[in-house]
């Protein structure tokens, strides 16, 4: 997290590798992987379980008024299945000169 493939080729190339190779597929897609969705089965979850649940996310990184938006529009989308998924990958293949 927080970096791009830029960053990627550079950190391969200052290990000492002579040729590096990146490949990055974004995608965009509807997807109907969350449904059907309780939305306070989803707000208590966490991602793993160092992680806090996304209700504790919400809570801390938002206002109550921005809280208060947020979860209707999450409402919202998940009642119309308005569902996107969004996923980034990068494939890095490098050698050492002999």
């Amino acid at each position: 997290m927080g970096f791009d493939d830029r960053d990627l080729v550079h950190l391969a190339e200052e290990a000492g590798f002579a040729t590096v190779h990146v490949e990055c597929h974004l995608d965009i897609a509807p997807d109907a992987w969350m449904q059907p969705v309780n939305p306070e089965v989803l707000l208590d979850t966490a991602p793993n379980p160092n992680a806090p649940t996304v209700r504790e996310a919400i809570s801390a990184a938002l206002t109550d008024d921005e809280q208060s938006r947020f979860l209707a529009e999450l409402d919202r989308a998940l009642s119309r299945n308005d569902s996107v998924r969004r996923t980034a990958g990068a494939y890095l293949l490098a050698t050492k000169s002999r």
